[in-house]
């Protein structure tokens, strides 16, 4: 008897483009539109392949790159919709990623793909074709297969539940370094977003989950929430506070309206927030005072308030302020790092990814 699970949800037109070439490779494919069980037009489809043909199915669209967002037909099919990218690794964290994406995808009006990136220690990609034929190999593809499977089914129970809003979402798998494959697909993708599921103040500088998040958060250019465990809240619509953190550059302004495109839905108190300490000699009141003077002309109609911080250690007088006055969400800019900058002069955002327990916005000015 045949099994059919979900390989992706995708608007019509794109789930019937990918029922064609799949089927062409003799995969059996069912569409199943949503809408017939939630009663919720537009969703889009679901695109089902029996359990045997997974892999094969994967492959093909995998090695094909049928919808890459380098293409402009592929813009032009998706009507140019947000897109926002959530790399898992299957822990705990992964859900709660995608609760909170799936969440801000539909507020938004945005797409979502989930990445995984698996490292296979026996044969790397660099090996002989021949030598992937062993059983170890096989024995870890199959695995992360019924992970990333596993995954999609709770997500889908979840959408079933109402627990999750329907979003068009597909998923993929690819092998290499977790850090070094979600920056290029990104690269390809071009996400508006891209979040990911962290621990937060209590892990470890070696922790797998934590380490792959400050090294994407260092290598890519494009926006990135971190939700550290524990976080309270899977929604923006309960998000009250957003603390910005100003370096009082032009690079702000740039940041801070890619934050409010993204967040544009939302009815959102923002706190621009300027440190200074002890190592600081110096700081240019007027140079403040014409960085709020832009934001308050700029952006007229949102709450804004503006903070100066003094403090003698920047980490723990910023986490001290969060906790204190009951933040949300810390925003601050930085910038694309080489691996040098990373391993010697890590930036702030990597540190307080390990120094806080509130998720962070990371973006690029």
């Amino acid at each position: 008897m045949k099994k059919f699970v979900t390989i992706a949800i995708h608007t019509i037109e794109k789930a019937e483009k990918l029922k064609q070439i799949l089927s062409a490779e003799g995969i059996e494919i069912h569409l199943h539109q949503i809408d017939e069980d939630l009663k919720e037009p537009g969703i889009g489809v679901r695109v089902r392949v029996d359990i045997a043909d997974l892999s094969k199915a994967l492959h093909i669209i995998e090695s094909r790159n049928i919808f890459s967002y380098s293409n402009k037909e592929t813009l032009e099919r998706d009507n140019l919709k947000k897109r926002i990218l959530i790399p898992v690794d299957f822990s705990p964290h992964s859900m709660q990623a995608c609760t909170f994406a799936f969440n801000l995808a539909k507020s938004i009006d945005a797409k979502v793909k989930i990445i995984h990136i698996y490292f296979n220690p026996f044969y790397p990609k660099s090996f002989i074709e021949q030598e992937k034929d062993t059983k170890q190999y096989k024995d870890i593809e199959e695995k992360v297969k019924e992970n990333i499977q596993r995954l999609c089914n709770d997500i889908d129970k979840k959408i079933q539940a109402g627990d999750l809003p329907s979003v068009n979402y597909s998923y993929l798998i690819k092998e290499g370094l977790p850090e070094e494959e979600i920056v290029l697909f990104a690269d390809d993708y071009k996400p508006d977003l891209i979040v990911m599921g962290t621990r937060g103040k209590n892990q470890k500088k070696g922790d797998l989950i934590g380490r792959v998040t400050a090294n994407v958060i260092e290598m890519t250019h494009f926006p990135l929430m971190a939700i550290p465990e524990g976080t309270l809240f899977t929604d923006f619509k309960r998000i009250k506070n957003i603390c910005f953190l100003s370096n009082s550059s032009a690079r702000d302004l740039i940041s801070f309206e890619m934050m409010i495109r993204i967040l544009e839905p939302f009815d959102i108190n923002y706190i621009v927030m300027h440190v200074v300490t002890k190592e600081e000699e110096n700081w240019d009141e007027e140079k403040i005072k014409n960085i709020h003077f832009c934001f308050s002309s700029k952006y007229p109609d949102l709450k804004l308030n503006y903070k100066m911080l003094s403090t003698n250690d920047l980490l723990t007088g910023v986490d001290e302020y969060l906790q204190a006055d009951k933040i949300d969400m810390l925003a601050l800019t930085t910038s694309k790092r080489n691996i040098f900058m990373r391993m010697f002069k890590p930036s702030i955002p990597r540190k307080m990814l390990y120094h806080s327990s509130i998720p962070l916005f990371v973006l690029r000015g």
